[in-house]
């Protein structure tokens, strides 16, 4: 019974790579910039690719998704 567990535990370690996928890349994705607050928590595409998030300022608020940031609303 043992050894089954190990063959399990190994298993699940082997190189995710190996069935063809693609490794890993560190990217960034957002910037939060200076003087704006985060009020939810920021959400991320399926795919990891993508992040968006509901931001707040003195000027108002808008929601922003990668390069897309719609017009600015009084709140939120």
């Amino acid at each position: 019974m043992r050894g089954l567990i190990l063959l399990g535990l190994l298993a699940s370690c082997s190189d995710p790579r190996r069935d063809g996928a693609a490794p890993f890349q560190e990217r960034l994705l957002a910037t939060i910039p200076p003087g704006v607050d985060v009020f939810v928590p920021v959400a991320f595409s399926p795919n990891g690719l993508e992040a968006a998030y509901v931001a707040q300022a003195e000027e108002g608020c808008w929601a922003v998704r990668g390069s897309w940031k719609s017009r600015r609303l009084d709140s939120m």
